[in-house]
């Protein structure tokens, strides 16, 4: 986030609410859960300072929130707050938990409107990465994250469009679909390639 020209890091401690009970044993946990409730919130409230003491000594100008999130909702919840930054930077820490992992990216990928920068496991966070990929299917929001973005692209030795299923069609993906999207980065001084996959090998990975 950019404030009176200055870089502002906005830190976001989430964590998932715990689902309440349901079936004939609800009633007699509702205390209980009622209570883990609570212990999350203060545990919420322990990592802020913990945060707040580690980024005191970095010189860098910070603030921190947390989000207590219903499971069912936590991903609008999350890319709601993506829209007023920059830039959201996700780190190896989520790979603990695989729903809250999911629901950050689902989030900072389709309801900010905003890049998303993953960082490995074991890797040092940039905001000078060397590979990109732009995930590419025509829309608004795709058009949008890619200017976004045009200052990462452009600093990056190699950016990949990126297509799942993509099909020829007037009005949305031209007769050669990325052909569009390559020529406007390439006009801003982006090396780029175009892949194209079907769904089933995305699911691998293989894309």
């Amino acid at each position: 986030m950019i404030e009176r020209g200055r870089s502002i890091l906005s830190l976001l401690i989430v964590k998932l609410a715990s689902p309440p009970p349901i079936g004939e044993y609800a009633a007699g946990v509702s205390v209980d859960w009622l209570d883990e409730r609570q212990r999350d919130i203060v545990r919420l409230e322990t990592c802020v300072e913990k945060a707040k003491a580690i980024l005191d000594h970095t010189g860098i100008s910070f603030d921190v929130a947390t989000m207590y999130a219903e499971i069912a909702w936590a991903d609008d919840e999350i890319g709601e707050r993506g829209r007023y930054c920059d830039l959201t930077l996700v780190g190896d820490g989520l790979m603990a938990d695989p729903e809250l992992r999911s629901r950050t990216l689902d989030g900072a990928l389709f309801r900010s409107a905003r890049p998303i920068l993953i960082v490995p496991r074991g890797k040092t966070a940039t905001l000078t990465p060397k590979k990109v990929v732009l995930a590419w299917d025509s829309g608004f929001e795709a058009a949008r994250a890619a200017r976004e973005a045009m200052g990462i692209l452009a600093g990056a030795d190699d950016v990949q469009v990126t297509m799942v299923d993509p099909r020829a069609s007037y009005g949305r993906n031209g007769e050669e679909p990325g052909a569009d999207i390559a020529a406007y980065l390439v006009r801003h001084g982006v090396s780029v390639a175009v892949e194209r996959c079907q769904a089933r090998d995305a699911a691998l990975t293989k894309c």
